[in-house]
Order: structure tokens, then sequence, then C-alpha cells
């Protein structure tokens, strides 16, 4: 896989690229300087169709955001691509499932061998620390993270819940609780970190569970990208 330093790159493309990552843009609206930090520890990932991304198993302290392509999400990967459970598009986050949960990928994710192009970045949170260390970095940044975190699930949750009402998740789910304190505080860090363990552990659930729903494969398991350009096409 062809990997670039993000530092090594002209600064109007990382200013445009950071904009368009919600974690990256939230920090940086909260305190400028922490740029410097995720310009030293992300990368561009270029993946070619079919390559694996991340392989279930392993552990790292990385969390990504799709650029463009498509990745495609399966709990097992050995000879063969077996229950497929999700997609993952352009803008969203992944990879944070493990890193919150501080437990070894979960799941393989594999480049869509439909796409020409697949592009990521990622960044390293190993400088992350314990919660309450701000050494290297800062209680904003770190609330801006569990905040993406929070609201990136949630998002996937709710759409579980439309396209499987039926689940019995759907009435194990857990609450949203708002936060009524005061706003960027170690209080509110604490909450937010509490919140994404809880939403992660109900999210590794659901996985399980179409894992091993044979129905899901079936409806789910193949773009249909040559019928689509027909129709588009016709």
């Amino acid at each position: 896989m062809k990997t670039t330093n993000v530092a090594n790159l002209p600064s109007d493309f990382i200013n445009s690229l950071f904009n368009q990552i919600p974690l990256i843009k939230g920090a940086l609206d909260a305190e400028p300087e922490v740029g410097e930090y995720f310009l030293n520890a992300s990368k561009i990932f270029e993946a070619d169709p079919g390559e694996v991304v991340i392989r279930r198993g392993e552990f790292d302290n990385w969390i990504y955001f799709l650029m463009l392509g498509q990745l495609l999400v399966y709990p097992e990967f050995f000879d063969k691509k077996k229950n497929l459970v999700s997609y993952i598009s352009p803008g969203e986050m992944f990879g944070e499932l493990a890193y919150l949960r501080d437990l070894n990928r979960n799941a393989t994710i594999i480049a869509d061998d439909n796409c020409k192009k697949i592009f990521f970045l990622g960044t390293d949170l190993s400088s992350f620390g314990e919660i309450d260390d701000f050494s290297v970095v800062s209680l904003s940044t770190k609330i801006s993270f569990y905040r993406t975190a929070v609201r990136t699930i949630r998002k996937r949750l709710e759409i579980l819940k439309i396209d499987y009402p039926e689940n019995e998740l759907v009435t194990n789910s857990p609450t949203h609780r708002p936060f009524t304190g005061t706003g960027n505080t170690m209080r509110e860090l604490l909450y937010l970190q509490d919140q994404s363990k809880t939403f992660a552990k109900h999210m590794h659930k659901w996985n399980r569970s179409l894992e091993m729903d044979s129905n899901y494969q079936a409806a789910k398991g193949t773009v249909p990208i040559q019928q689509i350009k027909s129709l588009l096409e016709g």
C-alpha cells in the first residue's frame, strides 16, 4: 500500500483536506495550533482494488477517514470473502471501534474491487495517552475526537435500526444522554468517552449479529455496478 506523509504535501492542499475531516476540523476550530499534531501524525494511504486495508486480529492505534472510493467490511476473511456487513463511503471515519475499546481489530476491511482508486487518511493516536494526560494532545482535541466518534457510531446505529427494525438489538439500543454540564471541560470529556465506549460496544453486537445473518449477505453482498451503469446509459 502506498503511503504519503501529510507533512510533505503542499500547505494549501493540507488545509483543504483537514477542512473536510470532521475530527480535525473540529479540533482546529477550537485550537488552531493543534494542526501541527495532525500534520505529523497523519498519512495518506492509496490502496489497490481488492487490497486488505485492515485485517481482523491486528492491533494498532490508528483511525482512518475514507476520501475516495469504497471499502467493504467483513467480520471474517480467510480464503474467501464472506458475510459482508457494511460499506464505508467517502467522508466516513473507520477503525475507531477497536481504538475506543482498546481491542484488536474485529473485522477485515477491503478496498472494493469496483473502485479504480481508493484513498484514505490515517492518523496515529498513540500520543493520546491516558484520558487525563494533556502533555501531547490537548483537552479540546480529545473532546473533538470523542464527539466525532459518538456522532459517527450513533449515525450507523440509526441506519441499522431503519434497515432491521425487527432485530432484537433495536429494543436494546443504548440511550443517548445529552451532556448538561459546562462544555469543553474534563467532565464533558469523560462523558463523551463513556458514551463512545457504550455505543462502540453496541455496534460490535450489531456486527456480530449481521455476521451470522445470511439474509444480510444476500441483500448487501454485491454492488451491481454494471447493472447500474447500464441503467444510467439507457
